[in-house]
């Protein structure tokens, strides 16, 4: 009798099988590991695979460096395809547990960590079973082709759906789009401002906080710009050079007291503050851009804080991003570095992350020219260019 082949989930469910089909005399002559296909390849795992044969009266002879597995063994198993019933098993308990989910965060306050984390799984449970994001629908092929990725690429997948065939593509794209993407006010032109900048290291908070500053000047109004990266070799010579070029008052801040104070007691128009890349710590410089809280004290202007990310940021870094920084209590984004990428999908991720609206864009180093308020039109325009090639207005 020649070598046979046993399977099983273990290796001595495998051995079981081949003792009980050649008898106590069968010896195993090798073992692999074998992958079994699962449901859409979620539920799969492998299995043990034996080769076994009955040991000979006749003097052993050497045994066959590689064992000869049969041609069987190499198809697809029929019995391990998920049947169509099993299909709408999983998508009625995923249903399940999606309306489950919405019951409970809807008994917990919306801006509570609980609800964003909850808000978050329900979200990965509909995008993998929501049928408009297999790899065939052309929906998600155009929000592949945009670098959208994540939640946020469910949830445009399911917008566009609802929107149906209704107007072109570009349309229905723009229109999905517009329910993520907003903007809000330029922030230097409230009277009396405080603008901080934070966010990562390497985000562009420095060059945008002096394109800031430059566009104060050139409205005709005084501005103070203020550095608390005193960590990184050459920050404040940069930003006191800057300061000097558009003949603005210039301090440094290295603890949250001290940057209270200039805050307070800076008599321009609109106090400008660079913070450095490291994470908040509680007792560290940016603390003093919080609102009030308990005994601290309230700035005495118009609060601004704006996020600086990238607009390449991909949408694990983005929500990482989102969860360091919300200490702060940022007000809106400052999305950077338009030209350093032709995919700008992170204008979505930093949105869907953040909750937070737009009100900065920058797309260049050039002081102050490559800064524009964020406006709706000109976000869309980065993602989705209107057919005719009329761009909005920034």
């Amino acid at each position: 009798m020649g070598v046979q082949v046993f399977r099983g989930r273990t290796l001595k469910e495998a051995q079981r099988a081949a003792f009980q089909r050649l008898g106590a005399d069968a010896v195993v002559i090798t073992t692999r590991s074998v992958r079994r296909d699962g449901l859409s390849g979620l539920f799969g795992g492998s299995d043990v695979e034996v080769a076994a044969m009955v040991a000979a009266n006749d003097p052993p002879r050497a045994a066959p460096s590689v064992a000869r597995f049969a041609p069987s063994v190499y198809g697809t198993d029929s019995s391990s395809r998920a049947r169509p019933s099993d299909i709408g098993a999983l998508r009625a308990e995923l249903k399940n547990d999606m309306r489950a989910l919405k019951t409970l965060i809807a008994k917990v306050e919306d801006s509570s960590p609980v609800a964003r984390e909850l808000t978050g799984i329900r979200e990965l449970i509909e995008s993998m079973g929501a049928p408009a994001a297999q790899r065939g629908d052309r929906a998600a092929t155009r929000i592949r082709n945009l670098g959208v990725e994540g939640p946020a690429a469910a949830t445009l997948a399911r917008a566009l759906r609802d929107k149906g065939t209704e107007g072109s593509a570009v349309e229905a794209m723009r229109d999905a789009l517009s329910q993520l993407l907003k903007a809000t006010e330029w922030p230097v032109e409230s009277q009396r401002a405080v603008v901080g900048l934070i966010g990562p290291t390497g985000a562009g908070k420095t060059t945008t906080a002096a394109k800031l500053a430059a566009r104060v000047r050139m409205d005709g109004r005084s501005v103070t710009l203020v550095c608390c990266d005193t960590f990184r070799v050459g920050a404040v010579e940069q930003l006191a050079r800057y300061a000097q070029l558009m003949q603005a008052e210039f301090a440094t801040a290295r603890t949250s007291e001290e940057l209270y104070k200039v805050i307070e007691t800076s008599r321009t128009d609109v106090v400008v503050v660079d913070t450095s890349g490291r994470s908040p710590a509680p007792d560290g410089v940016e603390t003093a851009l919080c609102p009030t809280s308990g005994s601290r004290r309230s700035i005495p202007r118009a609060r601004h804080v704006l996020l600086c990310t990238p607009a390449s940021v991909r949408a694990a870094d983005a929500a990482r991003v989102a969860k360091r920084y919300r200490v702060l209590s940022p007000t809106s984004l400052a999305v950077t570095k338009f030209d350093e990428t032709d995919a700008p999908a992170g204008l979505v991720h930093a949105t869907w992350a953040s909750r937070l609206p737009i009100s900065v864009v920058c797309f260049g180093q050039r002081v102050p020219e490559d800064i524009a308020p964020a406006t709706g039109g000109a976000l869309l325009d980065y993602l989705v260019p209107k057919r005719d090639g009329k761009a909005a207005t920034a």
